[in-house]
Formats: C-alpha cells, structure tokens, sequence
C-alpha cells in the first residue's frame, strides 16, 4: 500500500469517526448557567482537625526507617467586610522520627501564631492578614541569624501568603461549604515540608 493512500485512509477514519469525550468549555446557547452554591461556613464555631502522615524509608542493607508528624488545627470563619476571616491555630504538633520524639523548629513556630486570611464573600482567598506574626514567632523560638535559613524562607510573609494561596485554591477552588466543611476543618498549609 502507498504511503499517500495510508495517510488518506487514516485522515478519513480519524475525521469520520472522532468525538471528544469532553463537553465543550462552552455551554451551549439556551443553556442555564451552571448552579454554584452559596459559601456558607459555620460562623464563630470551632472546627478541629487532627492531620498525620507516615514517611517510610529503607535502604538497601540498612534498617527501615520510619517518619511521622501529627498535628491538630483549630479553625474558626467570621463574618468580616463583606467576605470571611479565617484564623487557625495549630495545637499539638509532633514528629517522630524511627520511634523517638524529636523536636521540631516548625512545629514550635506553628504553635505561637495563628494563621489569618481574608477570604471573599463566595470563599475565594482574598490574602493573608498579618503573615509577619509567623516571623515574630520564629524570633521567640530562635532568635534571628542561628543558622535556620530553611525555616526563616519558609516563614517569610510572601512565601507564606503564596503557599496558603495556592492551598486553599487548591483544596477548596470552586467548592462550597456544602461540599466541604462537613466533618472537617479547612487546613490550608502544612508545616512540615
């Protein structure tokens, strides 16, 4: 067979028989929009969650070795200009490390600030209000300039406003408190990264 007739056989099947399996972006004319429920957190209620994971690690002759971290956050929505303020705190934060319990810098700076952001009237994250709280917590824990350059970065109000953005939006993008909130706090961030 020629090439020329294969490439026209193959045109003419893949036109003929191709739809997508996706609905167009467009909807079409005459349609109602989409439903979008309203953004309704419980207001001035406490909402806790505990969060945990496990790290496993096993080199080749070695012993495995396991990781883990847990914390509880604590988060309340009030009603605040025209949209939702969010504060969360972070209580008992531990990391473990092959069965031992090891200190943690980022967990003792998590416990000593509370985190605060501006969210619109629909739930969309607005900013962070007063991220440098997370600086001034890392100064009581370790003073400036001891060599945690790492955790300084991490702290820092644009890094912080940045990796909340992306995490609420990420989590809770388009989702309403119906879908959401029911049995379970909104946790925008995670410290230990």
């Amino acid at each position: 067979m020629r090439t020329g007739l294969l490439w026209s056989c193959l045109l003419l099947s893949l036109a003929a028989g191709c739809k997508s399996r996706y609905p167009p972006l467009n909807p079409a004319p005459g349609l109602p929009p989409p439903v979008r429920l309203d953004f309704k957190p419980p207001v001035d209620r406490l909402l806790t969650e505990s969060v945990s994971a496990t790290r496993t690690l096993q080199r080749k002759g070695q012993p495995e070795v396991r990781d883990e971290a847990a914390f509880t956050t604590e988060t309340r929505f009030t009603p605040s200009d025209g949209g939702w303020r969010v504060a969360q705190s972070v209580r008992t934060p531990r990391q473990v490390h092959d069965g031992h319990d090891v200190p943690s810098l980022s967990g003792a700076v998590l416990e000593r600030f509370t985190l605060r952001m501006q969210l619109a009237a629909d739930g969309t994250f607005v900013k962070l209000v007063g991220p440098e709280a997370a600086q001034e917590a890392l100064r009581q824990v370790a003073p400036e300039g001891t060599g945690v350059p790492d955790v300084e970065r991490f702290f820092s109000p644009e890094a912080l406003e940045l990796r909340t953005r992306r995490e609420w939006e990420a989590k809770y993008g388009g989702c309403s408190s119906a879908t959401w909130w029911r049995g379970s706090a909104p946790g925008p961030w995670t410290p230990w990264t």
